[in-house]
This record gives C-alpha cells, sequence and structure tokens, in this order.
C-alpha cells in the first residue's frame, strides 16, 4: 500500500493531476495493483468530477477533523484510468 500526498497551486491543478494521474497509472499497472482510493475535499466538486471522469466511483463522504471529504475508488488493474470520451 502507497499514500501519495501533493499540494499545488490552484491554477496548475488540472494540468498536474493529468501528469500524476497518468504516471500513477503506469506505475499501478507495473505493480499489478487491483485497486486505488482517493481522499479529497468535498467542496472540491470540480476535481472530484475529473475524477469521475476518470473513472473513479464516490465511496463515502466523512468529516476530517471537521472538513466534510469523500473518498473515491477505482477497480481493476488501471486500464481505465484515462478519461472517458
Amino acid at each position: 500500500m502507497y499514500r501519495v500526498f501533493v499540494v499545488v497551486a490552484p491554477l496548475a491543478r488540472r494540468m498536474l493531476g493529468t501528469q500524476l494521474l497518468a504516471k500513477l497509472r503506469e506505475c499501478m499497472i507495473k505493480l499489478d495493483a487491483r485497486k486505488a482510493w482517493m481522499l479529497e475535499y468535498e467542496a472540491d466538486a470540480r476535481f472530484i468530477s475529473y475524477l469521475q471522469e476518470m473513472g473513479f466511483v464516490k465511496i463515502v463522504r466523512f468529516d476530517l477533523q471537521g472538513t466534510p471529504v469523500i473518498e473515491l475508488s477505482i477497480d481493476a488493474r488501471f486500464q481505465s484510468l484515462a478519461p472517458r470520451t
């Protein structure tokens, strides 16, 4: 199990997010990973929508130290970790 934490400026998020997901997909395939989870602030609706476009599914909503967050998950071998058209 691996944890990755990334903090970037708001304007760089989409570009960096795309690059990180591409690299994550590549690494997960090499590791023969079967599942990935992400936690994201509920208020970041655009990024959550972006993750859902990538194939992530909302699992649960909860408060983390008083801040609403959403857990998202993706199954399989990450072959689908690409934007859906």
